[in-house]
């Protein structure tokens, strides 16, 4: 759900249709993801990455949240290797807005301090990690994501279209809004 605010973010400050912020998201993402992957493994890892998987080009390149979920993962992975363990702390917890699976990134640096018998950084850890959340969780409040989802909606009305970015589901096929998602079984079988 952080993929949405952020393409909602990069829209409103660089005033671009948001179908154009999305795809400059997921291309940074990808660049980013290739060049952390080339810091951490080499070159030759990275080339693989970057260009043996199909499905890796495709969500790069049409605007999946996979590249930015990477990216940050990568970053928290690189600066937990550095002993920044604050930054490794909020890119990781970041990493879970976009992609829940980031969480297992969270624990293992969590593992990691305990290990380590470093308490306070697993406290400042914990810390950063129950501060984005809850701040995550006030972002995805129903009232906030209507607030969100109209502006986009809004400005997709300005531009003359519909996206499958706001509404997943086509208006042809009679939905209005995201609630009339459970009777979609209903609507294909009529």
């Amino acid at each position: 759900m952080g993929y949405p605010y952020l393409i909602a973010a990069v829209s409103l400050l660089f005033r671009v249709p948001t179908s154009v912020a999305l795809w400059v998201i997921a291309v940074a993402g990808c660049v980013a993801s290739v060049w952390l992957t080339a810091r951490l493994f080499g070159t030759t890892v990275a080339g693989y990455f970057a260009f043996t998987n199909f499905a890796w080009l495709q969500v790069s390149y049409l605007g999946g949240s996979e590249p930015l979920a990477l990216a940050l993962g990568l970053g928290s992975l690189l600066a937990f290797r550095r002993d920044r363990i604050v930054v490794s702390a909020l890119l990781a917890s970041l990493a879970v807005t976009v992609r829940a699976l980031m969480f297992f990134a969270l624990v293992g640096i969590g593992l990691v301090l305990i290990y380590r018998n470093k308490f306070w950084q697993f406290l400042a850890t914990l810390g950063i990690g129950l501060g984005i959340g809850s701040l995550y969780s006030i972002a995805i409040s129903p009232r906030v994501r209507a607030e969100v989802s109209n502006g986009i909606r809004a400005d997709l009305a300005k531009l003359g279209g519909d996206s499958v970015l706001v509404h997943p589901f086509p208006r042809h096929l009679g939905f209005h809004t995201d609630l009339e998602v459970a009777d979609l079984p209903k609507k294909i079988l009529s």
